[in-house]
């Protein structure tokens, strides 16, 4: 048997996990990263591969970056290894840094 209750709709945590309206165009990443410098590099980058490196971030900057990028370089694809990569896109004193190896 399936039931469905009626929950009133407000501004709490369930209209946030239902989807509801965001703040922005750009997801809300648990860390600063330049939304507007990834968007702008995912067209470079297109359907290549391309490796993230935070060298000296932590493991939840390292995770954001990934993230950020299986969103916003979805054509392209990600690999591990530096030496696979034709683009690297990487954080250096707050900036991202897109550079091509090839």
């Amino acid at each position: 048997m399936l039931a469905t209750a009626a929950v009133p709709w407000s501004d709490g945590p369930l209209r946030r996990l239902a989807g509801g309206e965001g703040e922005g165009r750009d997801p809300a990443f648990d860390v600063e990263l330049d939304a507007h410098a990834l968007r702008a590099a995912a067209p470079l980058i297109g359907n290549s591969p391309y490796a993230t490196e935070w060298p000296v971030g932590s493991p939840l900057q390292q995770g954001n970056l990934k993230a950020a990028g299986q969103l916003y370089f979805a054509r392209g694809f990600p690999v591990l290894e530096r030496e696979r990569a034709e683009w690297i896109v990487d954080v250096r004193a707050g900036r991202v840094v897109l550079t091509r190896r090839r």
